[in-house]
């Protein structure tokens, strides 16, 4: 019984996570992460609008963010958060030269950012 009850809390811990891999396509964040590494990232959920004071803790870290074309299709890039202020939150891929980010597209809203890096699993050969 014992066994049982910890296998179902293990269960439900993880269910809590939210992973989800992704695989690097391009080379917007080497030397950090390079083409073909597999990451796992831990999906957000904001059911209310996130407090600036929450939004500062992702100073730093590597997002994942959905953007959408001007052809309507949604896409998915890996960026890393450079500062939050009023305006919005900046991204910036870790190489400039070949980066598309804020630099690019401006200030992004919270609800672009839909997971934040959790851990490299597969590196790249």
């Amino acid at each position: 019984m014992w066994c049982k009850t910890t296998l179902l809390m293990k269960k439900l811990r993880f269910q809590f996570l939210r992973l989800t891999a992704v695989s690097v396509d391009g080379t917007s964040m080497s030397p950090s992460f390079n083409h073909g590494d597999w990451l796992l990232f831990r999906t957000l959920r904001w059911p209310v609008a996130p407090t600036h004071a929450k939004l500062a803790d992702l100073v730093g870290k590597v997002v994942l963010v959905r953007r959408s074309s001007e052809f309507g299709d949604d896409f998915l890039q890996i960026k890393r958060v450079i500062h939050v202020n009023e305006s919005g939150i900046w991204v910036e891929g870790d190489n400039k030269a070949q980066s598309t980010d804020s630099r690019t597209w401006g200030y992004l809203s919270p609800k672009e950012i839909i997971a934040i890096y959790f851990l490299r699993y597969r590196r790249a050969r």
